[in-house]
């Protein structure tokens, strides 16, 4: 009845503007929202459906999942995938749920070696963006470490985080524990004579500045600091913690870096 009307709305204003191309477009756009609508609540209940006709158990595991940030649609489908093969007795165990749950989540989670070069022996440089906090810094000193000490590979570390003087002090003083090189670049010219200078290396490592991923300004910065050195790879650091529909718009926002 909602398209119905909808329908029906449409039409007499098109008649009555004689096709006004501003009504035309906003019809649309109202259209589309209606449609949105009904296609959010049909899932709703579909979900809440499914949900309901498990266990207790479950269901307080659906619901942990949904107040963490998990998007409804994927509780539901890692949980039909984790109890499937639970019996009645074990469905309503809570710990046997939860290890299910664990393990579904562990499965559906895909690493690779940050280290593989697959064949390719020459550089490699890593550019870590993403947004404020979520521990890019942190990251590349634990990489650098792995690399030296597992690997045996030549690093170099180069920051450009020009915003924040405590996140340059801080991988300076990671070089230093790690005796690697360490340069920092606030252009692209002072990036591509740092990388010059590293050649020899077999990894080098890039910190950028972590920016909200709303902060359109400095994102384009960015971008346009690390397109003019080509070599440099970038990689989108997020944290597990975040909630999904923020890791939907920070992985769109970040897009332009191609990571």
């Amino acid at each position: 009845s909602n398209w119905d009307g909808a329908a029906d709305l449409h039409e007499a204003k098109l008649q009555e503007t004689g096709g006004n191309i501003d009504l035309l477009k906003n019809d649309v756009k109202n259209i589309k929202r209606l449609v949105e609508e009904l296609m959010t609540e049909h899932s709703m209940l579909s979900e809440a459906k499914a949900v309901e006709s498990e266990t207790k158990e479950v269901r307080e595991e659906f619901y942990h999942l949904v107040r963490v940030g998990v998007e409804r649609r994927l509780a539901t489908k890692l949980l039909q995938e984790a109890t499937f093969e639970l019996n009645p007795n074990e469905l309503r165990l809570p710990d046997r749920v939860q290890e299910a749950l664990a393990i579904e989540i562990m499965n559906h989670i895909h690493t690779e070696d940050p280290f593989d070069f697959k064949g390719n022996t020459g550089q490699r440089v890593f550019a870590f963006i993403g947004p404020t906090g979520v521990g890019k810094t942190t990251t590349i000193a634990k990489l650098a470490s792995q690399a030296i000490l597992k690997r045996n590979l030549r690093v170099g570390l180069i920051n450009v985080d020009t915003y924040k003087v405590a996140a340059l002090d801080q991988l300076a003083t990671y070089a230093k524990i790690l005796n690697v090189p360490f340069r920092q670049a606030s252009t692209s010219l002072e990036l591509e004579r740092a990388l010059t200078e590293f050649k020899p290396l077999d990894l080098v490592l890039v910190d950028t500045s972590g920016c909200s991923q709303r902060d359109n300004e400095n994102i384009f910065k960015l971008k346009t600091l690390l397109a003019e050195t080509p070599a440099v790879r970038p990689l989108l650091i997020m944290s597990t913690t975040t909630r999904d529909q923020e890791l939907a718009d920070i992985s769109m926002r970040f897009r332009i870096f191609n990571p």
